[in-house]
């Protein structure tokens, strides 16, 4: 209630067991060889760590709320100054590289990129904005291999749309 109603994430749950509301509109899970995971996808004992399911929609309402807070535009979850702190690096674990609350953190040429990428059995996802451009993509597959398309695709769609982050 205190995150995805209030941002209007209607398609996003932590019910790990999914209730029947979703489970009509869930994908099912493909491993490597693309064939269906047993039982559809697989259910994970770690709620906060692999138990959230969403779309591509939703989730580009988290980013866009983000952004606004970052900018002091909005706070419907967070203040910018925690959203500021949130997005703020803890851990170095990599040249350039960081990781702060929640989020990964990428500073390369002035900008700084955001991002989370997601995995379970059969699920490929990545979420990426970048602050200073107000731009961001995600992408969700259905499949062990989906992480190659869909790092072509970003690769692409940055290539078609010119972005000045990626």
């Amino acid at each position: 209630e205190l995150i995805f109603d209030k941002l209007g994430m209607s398609s996003t749950t932590f019910d790990s067991e999914l209730s029947e509301a979703y489970r009509p509109r869930t994908a099912t899970a493909h491993n490597r060889n693309g064939k269906p995971i047993p039982g559809k996808w697989h259910i994970y004992p770690e709620q906060a760590a692999a138990s959230l399911w969403t779309t591509p929609s939703d989730l580009a309402l988290l980013i866009i709320e983000i952004l606004a807070s970052h900018q002091g535009e909005s706070n419907l979850v967070l203040s910018a100054e925690m959203t500021r702190e949130m997005l703020t690096p803890q851990a170095n674990i990599g040249e350039n590289w960081d990781c702060g609350l929640a989020f990964n953190i990428v500073r390369k040429d002035g900008m700084t990129i955001i991002g989370h990428p997601g995995w379970n059995a059969g699920f490929h996802c990545i979420m990426l904005f970048c602050l200073e451009v107000g731009q961001g993509l995600i992408w969700m597959t259905n499949g062990e291999n989906g992480r190659k398309l869909g790092l072509e695709i970003s690769r692409g769609l940055a290539d078609v749309v010119g972005w000045s982050w990626w």
